[in-house]
């Protein structure tokens, strides 16, 4: 939808997308149940000394292995692996693309570009590769299965992502201060839900209210921000507005954690 002709179209582009996307969820769900409901009725089949909740991200690759078809369990393993190529290369190309582009040739100004472009890139891809294997070490660390762990870490930053994108389409008056503070609230907010047994010592809430704790603090905030912030033109009161509300958002966080702390 970036690459779109204008505004209405990308508007559809993004509809179509999330239905397809709804679409997707609801086959993977439906195949969480299936394996629920086949485990379940053949409790034999699980291995010994697995529960089927607690040891839940086991299942699925158990009953590859064990329960289909020679021939068909290559060709799942095959489909996971290239499922995860594909997300790390368009991912690092992704990340080297907006580093290169939107920082060092902007910030660098004429040296920057004077200096190959393709060598620069490619020693860019290489670290933030090595980045991204270096941090896949540290994900067991986070508590909970693996859909739990992956919402928690990459998936920290996609729902403010996403409602930067609904703001500036959907938002007429939007301003780079309000955009800036909905999406850095919705940061925070997730943040906050997903590591609150973290943070405070107090009960784990769900990582499912993480991606609608974090949209409607972002949609929120920058909507209020846009209304009663400085305009688009009023550049360094956009810089006075975009700094105090950073800190404020840090000052209620760590309020808020301290509250959690005291309150357990």
């Amino acid at each position: 939808f970036m690459t779109l002709e204008n505004l209405e179209t990308a508007r559809r582009s993004v509809l179509i997308a999330s239905f397809a996307t709804i679409f997707n969820a609801v086959i993977l769900t439906l195949v969480g149940f299936a394996l629920l409901g086949f485990f379940t009725q053949f409790e034999s089949a699980i291995p010994l000394g697995t529960n089927l909740f607690e040891d839940a991200d086991q299942v699925y690759p158990f009953f590859i292995t064990h329960y289909l078809p020679a021939g068909l369990s290559g060709l799942v393993v095959a489909a996971f692996l290239a499922a995860a190529m594909s997300s790390v290369d368009s991912g690092v190309s992704a990340i080297t693309a907006v580093v290169n582009t939107d920082f060092i040739e902007r910030l660098g100004g004429r040296n920057a570009k004077k200096v190959t472009g393709l060598t620069r890139v490619r020693f860019m891809a290489v670290g933030i590769g090595t980045v991204a294997i270096l941090l896949g070490f540290v994900v067991k660390e986070i508590p909970g299965n693996i859909l739990e762990s992956v919402n928690k870490s990459a998936n920290l930053v996609t729902v403010p992502i996403f409602a930067l994108f609904i703001m500036a389409w959907f938002y007429p008056k939007i301003t780079p201060v309000g955009a800036l503070l909905g999406t850095i609230s919705g940061i925070f907010a997730g943040f906050l839900v997903g590591f609150w047994d973290v943070l405070t010592g107090g009960p784990r809430i769900s990582f499912l209210y993480m991606g609608v704790s974090s949209l409607i603090c972002a949609l929120s905030v920058g909507w209020i921000i846009c209304r009663i912030g400085p305009g688009r033109e009023e550049i360094k009161a956009n810089w006075i507005w975009g700094i105090t509300g950073v800190v404020l958002q840090i000052v209620v966080l760590t309020i808020l954690v301290l509250y959690g702390k005291s309150s357990y």
